[in-house]
């Protein structure tokens, strides 16, 4: 990219013929990535939900098991989450300028 900047550059300042414009795109930040905050945060809230689930589970009087699968569940759907925002801030940095 330097050097296609370069080259315009220099035939704009000599006042020569500006070269042709290249067809394929370079990736590049296209839109502001995420903040880091937004995506631990929700990963965090998911995280707390099930925490808040299992214990009103277990006051309630459930099984083991079912607290244990209620745990598992929140931890599946906290790494989910923070997955879901990486492969978004990835696909927008990845998109062309």
């Amino acid at each position: 990219r330097v050097a296609d900047v370069r080259a315009v550059a220099l035939a704009l300042a000599t006042g020569g013929r500006l070269p042709a414009p290249r067809e394929k795109t370079t990736p590049g930040r296209a839109a502001v990535p995420l903040a880091t905050g937004v995506q631990q945060g929700s990963a965090g809230a998911v995280a707390a939900a099930g925490a808040a689930t299992a214990q009103q589970a277990h006051a309630a009087g459930a099984n083991v098991t079912t607290i244990v699968v209620i745990a598992g569940a929140a931890i599946v759907l906290t790494v989910a989450a923070w997955l879901f925002w990486r492969a978004r801030q990835r696909r927008q940095q990845e998109r062309p300028v």
